[in-house]
């Protein structure tokens, strides 16, 4: 068998990784998912087991709307790669700290895995997001989960237009 340096997570017969659509443009509806995964080794088989798996759930649910742009990044905290993969461990990958930059705030978040879930509709979002939690149950708690939605004409929840 021929050696896979690019992908140490697979065996070197496996098909290629799928590239995470980190780029992507904005969509009208979006969910922000942090777990922390529970003690045993039974969760950690769990979730390597949806990290094997998450292109095709994302595949099997966007089907239902293949013009809608569902996509779905998963994040790995440092403490959970550790745990789930050991050494080698990614160049550059650290413990997420709180970054300020003016009046922009970004706290650190406890979590060890992040997932992105966006589409143009909610309801393939909140979809994929019951999938991946049925998919992880009893593996993992949730620390934060954010909706993001376009509220009807762009307006805001109070029903004002931004002119600007």
């Amino acid at each position: 068998m021929a050696s896979n340096p690019t992908n140490i997570l697979e065996p070197a017969d496996s098909p290629p990784p799928v590239l995470q659509p980190v780029s992507s443009p904005l969509t009208r509806a979006a969910i922000f998912l942090v777990v922390t995964i529970n003690p045993g080794s039974d969760s950690l088989a769990t979730v390597r087991s949806l990290c094997a798996d998450l292109s095709a759930l994302v595949r099997a649910v966007g089907f239902r709307g293949l013009e809608d742009a569902l996509s779905c990044i998963m994040g790995l905290g440092s403490g959970a790669w550790d745990r789930l993969f050991g050494s080698p461990r990614p160049a550059g990958l650290h413990p997420f700290r709180e970054i300020r930059s003016g009046q922009r705030h970004a706290v650190a978040t406890p979590g060890d895995l992040i997932f992105h879930i966006r589409a143009r509709r909610m309801d393939l979002c909140f979809e994929l997001a019951t999938q991946i939690m049925a998919r992880l149950e009893g593996a993992v708690a949730t620390a934060d989960e954010v909706h993001g939605f376009r509220y009807f004409d762009e307006r805001d929840l109070l029903g004002f237009v931004d002119g600007t």
